[in-house]
């Protein structure tokens, strides 16, 4: 059946949260603070291991103040396959929303299949300097 392997079931092997994720989830630099004066890219990405047949992953991002900012899901796999490993990488833009709904803590949630797999978060902060309002998340 679609979604069964069998020996192992996937696992989530790796994750990362970065503002740039070209090398990889393994290689990607994670970011413990960040200035920005133009749209921020955050990149959530997740390394699963041991998929054979079809699953999903699926991302929700909330705001600082508890309403859901992202929904995104990813399929991985194929039917008649060998074990193997998988990364999925998604991209969030959160820098499009301005003013007091863009500081605080932004709640992030994996879910592998619909369990969850990763619960993390990312603080956005407003510093002025020289009368310019710029932005810092600290993961």
């Amino acid at each position: 059946m679609p979604g069964e392997c069998d020996n192992e079931t996937p696992k989530l092997k790796a994750y990362n949260i970065s503002n740039a994720m070209s090398h990889g989830v393994d290689n990607a630099i994670k970011k413990t603070e960040y200035i920005y004066d133009r749209p921020l890219d955050v990149y959530i990405g997740a390394k699963i291991g041991n998929v054979k047949g079809i699953h999903t992953l699926t991302l929700i991002c909330f705001q600082p103040d508890g309403s859901l900012y992202m929904l995104e899901e990813s399929t991985m796999g194929q039917f008649e396959q060998q074990e193997a490993d998988y990364e999925v990488i998604f991209k969030n833009r959160i820098a499009r929303i301005q003013g007091r709904y863009a500081e605080g803590m932004w709640s992030i949630q994996v879910y592998l299949d619909g369990k969850l797999v990763i619960k993390d978060y990312l603080v956005l902060k407003k510093k002025i300097t020289s009368d310019i309002v710029l932005f810092d998340y600290k993961m």
